[in-house]
């Protein structure tokens, strides 16, 4: 039977690729194919064949007559046969392949450019194949770092590898992997043989840049020094024991989200057969600086135990516009890399902070009902339901949790940390700026959440509220543990008037404070407000001050629980609702006040608080215990008329 193929494919970019060929298909065990063309269309042009190639299965094995590829001067060529029986006689070449053309097929790997040339011979049998291969990079970069280039020379026989690497960071900096392996590898469908033998590998650099590390993480960047190792592998493969040394002076790098900029670290790492032995370690942040060592007990392949001792003087941990910290104290990490555990004592020290928002007030929108589900019709909410209930069941978690994702290292981590606050810590607001100290104990046992006891303490400062400038008399946030972190506040503020003292006091949780108006000599809360807005009680207003009194008096209450305060305003204008839509901002919003005339009659008017100001009046008649007549008319000319029926079920 004989096939004509012509295929032609567009990727998810857009690149299109093509292959044409004929087929004689005489049994499974025989089918034969010749390529006709062949067209790969990656990043930066198209592959072609540049002439035809023949493919034979046959026995278990496929022969290539000179399949090859090409793109200018750069080649990828195969030909000979390989099967999973029988003898094996490959060969592979490739000449001046760039290796950013894998970037599609390898998206977690890092970013790496260079042109690849390589040879490999495939010779022996399947079960004991004999393998020859060298390879070199030219241009190498990863991640951006740049390098001189990449050779490997790896030779495979009698179940052992021996390899010969090196890489060449510059002129004078390289890296050198060197020795044998004792390995199997085959492929002809038989029991891996027990392999026995000695490793002897050694890897070996006078001297590299770390800056390769940055591959590790984006944030860390401008990594410098001078990284010596000197390290032997021996042993059976599946155990091997290392031993030597790595060192690295004069390092130096930059923390990006911290603003840290980290100098002169020294470390010396005695690597032995059980352990890392870390006899030196130093870094200097801002003035400070952090000593350390320890040893972390290995076992094989796995990180078995640690003891490492952390020592901090004045050692700069975060130097933001916003936040500026540095502690001193010591940190004791133990366990294992499966159950760690960090515990100790840190004191605070040259710490500011400037946070982008305002006291105890909640930005934003709230957070969307999870038991909502918006919908357009009745199918699409019978949908919505089973889709909701069969990602609860997947996850084993209600639609209510919304707690963020944890690290698998955080889940295990238990921790016991105490921290100290000391005076002349302060905190910049745009309302003021406060002065604290306290002590706050952060404890964590593995597998739950982290909880928080203590207190933090306000020493002076001074809050602004509606443009008077309070001074604090006392303030305490207190932490009570348990795995909600949601403290309780206690804090007063004292502003004084020519013939009254008025109190600012906010307690409740952080989670939802409450604001509360006091006086000497005593005035209801609306009064007070007034006082504070107009020099004069609310009684007194104008019929203009009554309505900028209403829209301070909202905007007072927007992020606070302050029925109180909303409420005694209401009263003392004579209304029966005050409302505010706030919307993104103030600017964007509605102030509304509304008046049961009689107990079918409701009339109500609205002001929008941007730059045009309009205005909506609207009168509503209830005319039956299910409809509703509205009439509303606004300042731009707009009228309407509405006729509601609604219906409870």
């Amino acid at each position: 039977m004989e096939v004509q193929t012509a295929l032609v494919a567009e990727d998810s970019e857009k690149h299109v690729h093509r292959l044409k060929g004929r087929g004689n298909y005489y049994s499974p065990e025989q089918i034969d194919f010749l390529v006709q063309e062949l067209a790969l269309h990656l990043s930066n042009g198209i592959w072609r064949t540049p002439q035809q190639a023949h493919l034979v299965w046959r026995d278990k094995r496929i022969s290539v007559d000179d399949l090859s590829l090409q793109r200018g001067a750069q080649t990828v060529r195969a030909r000979g046969v390989l099967g999973s029986q029988g003898e094996q006689d490959l060969y592979l070449q490739v000449s001046r392949f760039p290796l950013e053309e894998l970037r599609p097929f390898l998206r977690r790997a890092p970013d790496v450019t260079g042109q690849l040339s390589a040879e490999i011979k495939v010779r022996g049998t399947a079960t004991r194949p004999l393998l020859d291969g060298n390879l070199a990079v030219d241009s190498l970069t990863v991640a951006g770092q740049s390098y001189a280039g990449l050779t490997a020379n790896a030779a495979y026989g009698q179940e052992r590898l021996n390899v010969d690497l090196l890489l060449r960071q510059d002129v004078s900096h390289s890296l050198n992997a060197k020795g044998g392996l004792p390995l199997y590898i085959g492929w002809g469908g038989e029991k891996s043989p027990a392999v026995s033998g000695e490793a002897s590998l050694r890897i070996y650099s006078a001297g590299l840049s770390p800056a390769f590390l940055a591959v590790l993480s984006k944030e860390i960047q401008d990594i410098q020094g001078n990284l010596s190792m000197d390290i032997q592998l021996r042993g059976p493969a599946q155990a091997l024991l290392p031993t030597g040394k790595i060192q690295l002076r004069g390092g130096q790098a930059k923390v990006k989200p911290l603003g840290l900029s980290l100098s002169d670290v020294e470390l010396l790492v005695a690597v032995a057969q059980n352990a890392l032995d870390i006899t030196q370690l130093r870094v200097r942040s801002g003035e400070g600086q952090l000593t350390g060592g320890g040893k972390i007990g290995l076992k094989g392949y796995s990180i078995t135990g640690l003891d490492l001792t952390f020592n901090a003087n004045e050692f700069s941990v975060i130097n933001t516009r916003q936040y500026k910290a540095a502690v001193s104290g010591k940190l004791v990490s133990s366990g294992s890399l499966e159950k760690p555990f960090v515990r100790g004592e840190l004191n605070l020290t040259k710490s500011s902070l400037r946070p982008d928002r305002s006291l105890l007030q909640r930005r934003g929108p709230p957070p969307r009902d999870p038991t909502v589900l918006v919908v357009q019709n009745a199918e699409e909410l019978t949908a919505g339901r089973q889709q909701e209930k069969k990602s609860e069941e997947a996850s084993g978690q209600s639609s209510k949790d919304s707690s963020p994702p944890q690290s698998d290292l955080y889940r295990r981590l238990g921790l016991d940390v105490a921290a100290t606050i000391p005076r002349g810590t302060w905190v910049y607001l745009e309302e003021g700026s406060i002065e604290l100290m306290g002590q706050v104990r952060a404890r964590k046992n593995p597998e739950e959440e982290l909880s928080l006891s203590g207190g933090v303490e306000t020493v002076r400062g001074s809050y602004t509220f509606q443009g008077r400038k309070f001074q604090l008399e006392r303030g305490k946030v207190l932490f009570t543990g348990g795995s909600k972190i949601d403290p309780s506040l206690d804090v007063a503020a004292r502003y004084a008037l020519p013939n009254y003292q008025v109190d600012l006091v906010v307690g409740g949780a952080s989670s939802a404070p409450t604001l509360t108006l006091r006086s000497e000599p005593q005035l209801e809360q609306a009064d007070i407000l007034s006082l504070l807005l107009f020099g004069k009680r609310a009684g007194a207003l104008n019929e203009g001050e009554r309505v900028s009194f209403q829209a301070q008096a909202i905007k007072a209450a927007a992020d606070y629980v302050a029925g109180g305060l909303q409420q005694s305003v209401a009263e003392h204008l004579g209304l029966d609702v005050v409302e505010l839509n706030v919307g993104e901002g103030l600017g964007q919003g509605k102030v509304g006040v509304g008046k049961n005339v009689t107990k079918d009659v409701f009339v109500s008017a609205s002001q929008e608080l941007d730059k045009e100001k309009a205005q909506e009046y609207s009168v509503e008649y209830q005319l039956a215990p299910n409809w509703q007549f509205k009439s509303s008319t606004t300042s731009k000319g707009n009228n309407g008329f509405d006729l509601f029926w609604q219906k409870q079920y």
